[in-house]
């Protein structure tokens, strides 16, 4: 009877002894693939003495996996190069399977995001604006990035619609995608967005159609800049209900019609922009005039 014990005892060791192995392997292995992204993507803070875990903008989780990568200047671009000198296809969101937050700004990026992005189900922060990134569209996996809070894609490429799935992106506290070149309406799914602070669709220039009324659901919303775009609609009421708003900037529309009496009345409000519109009548002090058309 003893003798059995000691046999399955060490059977159990065993096997708890190779999945232990298997898994120590398999990060090794992970971690391995990592630092040939890093080496291929051209990290500006490469350190051949010290693990990658370790290096400058790169933080890693317990297991040894980057979880957070952090590269704001165009530090270790060559001069006599093309300004934009890294290529964003070398971070492949199937090597880096664990990334929380992305924060890859002014740092010479370049080409289209991944289509991968969306199996990195735990990434809750994406910000790759003032970058050279360019699609027709933007990508449909990004819907799959269910814990997001931050997207800013602002100032880079982007052309085509709005995407109608942006709605299923529910945890969204800041959006900005200005300084595009967006086209077409926007879409009425942004008003799932009920816990967004931040929304910034300026500087597009052919963002038409209306602000939908559901604009109104956005109760938490403290910030809206549609600058600069063609939206030609009136105001529409329901943005009396935005009681949190802070900032308004609607400048360079074709926005027509009597401005809203309740919207200057909103006691959060602070900044109101709506020059170069078609709008007629009166903001009261402090925000100033409304020009006629």
């Amino acid at each position: 009877m003893g003798v059995v014990f000691v046999a399955n005892a060490m059977i159990i060791v065993s096997i708890c002894i190779l999945l232990i192995n298997n898994v120590v392997a398999s990060n090794v292995s992970d971690s391995n693939r990592e630092l040939k992204a890093y080496m291929d993507f051209g990290w500006p803070y490469i350190n051949s003495i010290a693990h990658h875990c370790h290096w400058k903008g790169i933080t890693c989780d317990n297991h040894g996996r980057v979880a957070e990568i952090s590269l704001q200047s165009r530090v270790g671009c060559n001069d006599d190069e093309s300004w934009w000198c890294h290529d964003v296809g070398y971070l492949d969101p199937l090597v880096f399977t664990s990334l929380t937050s992305i924060h890859l700004t002014s740092c010479g990026l370049y080409g289209v995001i991944p289509s991968q992005i969306g199996y990195l189900s735990n990434l809750s922060y994406l910000n790759v604006s003032h970058n050279h990134l360019l699609t027709s569209e933007l990508p449909l996996s990004l819907a799959n990035l269910s814990e997001l809070l931050v997207l800013d894609l602002s100032s880079n490429e982007f052309y085509g619609g709005i995407p109608p799935y942006i709605g299923s992106l529910s945890n969204l506290i800041h959006l900005n995608l200005s300084h595009n070149r967006l086209e077409s309406d926007l879409p009425l799914s942004l008003a799932n967005l009920s816990e967004l602070r931040v929304l910034d669709i300026s500087d597009n220039y052919k963002i038409n159609g209306v602000i939908p009324p559901e604009i109104g659901y956005l109760l938490h919303l403290i910030a809206l800049d549609l600058n600069f775009n063609n939206i030609n609609c009136s105001l529409p009421a329901t943005m009396a209900q935005l009681t949190r708003l802070e900032i308004l900037k609607l400048d360079g529309n074709s926005l027509e019609g009597v401005f809203e009496a309740g919207i200057h009345t909103l006691p959060s409000i602070t900044t109101i922009g709506l020059s170069k519109n078609s709008i007629h009548g009166r903001i009261p002090i402090p925000f100033g005039d409304v020009p006629n058309a």
